[in-house]
């Protein structure tokens, strides 16, 4: 299975070139250990597989930013989108370094190589074997520079998705989105997206299950549910206050329902009864910490915007008020925890919402008209002062002017971040508003659930006899 992307480049070709060459995003460490093919395309023997291939499709490898430099100045278009950067990953396991590398020269073959010059670079630096492709812009052929419009995306797609089945490879046959990159490396980094707080909630739900039969209600108890599909042996999940279900073999091998069972009943006894112990102390912990939310705190002179925010930044953790109970609240509802990934945010629509005195919805759109009218009048000074400096001869002038320009930017920068945070609240405070519903909900149902359980938390009798399964 191979995952692919493509993009425009708009920086120098070499820049590009340079990146998908560089050695050292192999793990390799001398040039010596690279072996090319040669340009007929005839592949040479890997060494130890301690390898980094490059391959030039109607160019040479070697001398790639010469060659295409050359058709973009034959035809006088060097300017622009210069190339295109793309790649394709492959599933770890899937493919050996050599394996990776023909699957990309094939694929670059079939998309381009009848028009473009293309360099294929096969890099294993991630632990996840993939190729880099930089396509020419201007073809070869007859100077028509590449239209990468969303088709050119799928019909990449459709072409290294059909040389894998040509090889054996597994597909996704359906895919039923295309990550963003913003998502992607958030969930790279650990950050609390939607899908890393699915992942949490599951391994947890595992580890709290006796038998496979607990799993439903321990995800159910965490704010998610899960219905079974018989005809496609997969799970599908969504948080309680979602209705679009997510595949749940999408979030990793770790979540296939052959996993996901695996992982139950290869787990002991004593770890499962701790991690209940625990939990349940968590629990316990966090019904004090509901009761102890300082809703008196919010004044209603403070206006809709100021309480909501505040009530936010306070389910999300932050100890706003010290003196009423430190705060440990955990968020509940998945969306709330997904949204804690942009405290500052609301951190900054607080500052926002406080200085220029901003209680409802209402009153936004004349703030921004405010805000835009001191830039107008912000802009209108710097230029008179840009003109000056244009003229002056006087050093001490200078200085001065340079001084008064620096703070007149400083200004028009604080007032450009202003009027981006008070567009952004127009237009998300009906979701910010639903945030606190959709938790106070989740709060309801956390305490529905504690009525149901043993009040005798502390001391809990463990089952069984601590035997392995």
């Amino acid at each position: 299975m191979a995952t692919t992307k493509i993009w425009a480049v708009k920086a120098s070709l070499a820049s590009v070139i340079d990146y998908a060459e560089n050695p050292e995003k192999t793990e390799y460490e001398s040039l010596r250990d690279v072996l090319h093919y040669a340009e007929n395309g005839e592949k040479t023997r890997l060494d130890k597989e301690r390898v980094f291939l490059t391959t030039g499709i109607n160019c040479s490898s070697y001398t790639a930013y010469q060659d295409m430099s050359a058709v973009q100045q034959m035809y006088g278009k060097n300017t622009g989108n210069i190339a295109y950067h793309a790649y394709q990953s492959f599933k770890p396991g899937d493919v050996t370094p050599e394996e990776c590398h023909a699957l990309g020269v094939e694929t670059a073959q079939k998309l381009w190589g009848d028009k473009y010059q293309v360099l294929v670079a096969t890099h294993l630096n991630t632990g996840t074997y993939h190729n880099h492709f930089v396509i020419n812009a201007v073809s070869y052929q007859d100077g028509k520079k590449f239209n990468c419009n969303k088709k050119a995306y799928y019909h990449f797609r459709e072409v290294s998705d059909q040389v894998c089945r040509d090889h054996g490879l597994p597909v996704i046959e359906n895919p039923l989105f295309r990550t963003p990159r913003s998502i992607y490396m958030a969930e790279k980094e650990g950050k609390p997206t939607k899908n890393n707080e699915m992942r949490k909630a599951i391994d947890q739900a595992i580890r709290l299950s006796y038998q496979p039969g607990d799993f439903d209600s321990n995800l159910y108890a965490l704010g998610y549910e899960v219905r079974y599909d018989w005809h496609e042996r997969s799970y599908w999940i969504h948080a309680l206050d979602e209705e679009n279900a997510l595949l749940m073999d999408v979030l990793g091998n770790n979540y296939t329902e052959d996993r996901i069972m695996e992982r139950i009943t290869s787990q002991s006894i004593n770890d499962v009864q701790d991690e209940n112990l625990n939990y349940l102390r968590w629990r316990k912990k966090e019904e004090q910490e509901i009761k102890h939310i300082p809703y008196h705190k919010l004044r209603p002179e403070d206006g809709l915007i100021l309480i909501t925010l505040t009530l936010i930044l306070y389910l999300m953790g932050v100890d706003l008020f010290p003196e009423e109970h430190k705060n440990e609240y955990v968020p509940l509802s998945p969306r709330m925890k997904e949204a804690s990934q942009f405290l500052d945010r609301y951190s900054e629509q607080v500052r926002f919402a406080t200085a220029y005195q901003v209680k409802n919805l209402e009153e936004i759109p004349k703030t921004i008209q405010v805000i835009q009218k001191a830039m107008d009048i912000t802009v209108e000074k710097r230029t008179k002062v840009v003109n000056q400096l244009r003229r002056c001869k006087d050093p001490q002038k200078i200085e001065a002017l340079k001084k008064e320009r620096k703070e007149l930017s400083s200004t028009l920068a604080y007032l450009r971040k202003d009027l981006k945070t008070a567009q952004g609240m127009l237009q998300d405070f009906d979701n910010t508003l639903s945030l606190v519903e959709v938790e106070k909900q989740a709060q309801e149902r956390f305490m529905s659930i504690q009525n149901q359980l043993n009040p005798e938390w502390d001391t809990p009798a463990r089952s069984g006899n601590g035997r392995e399964r």
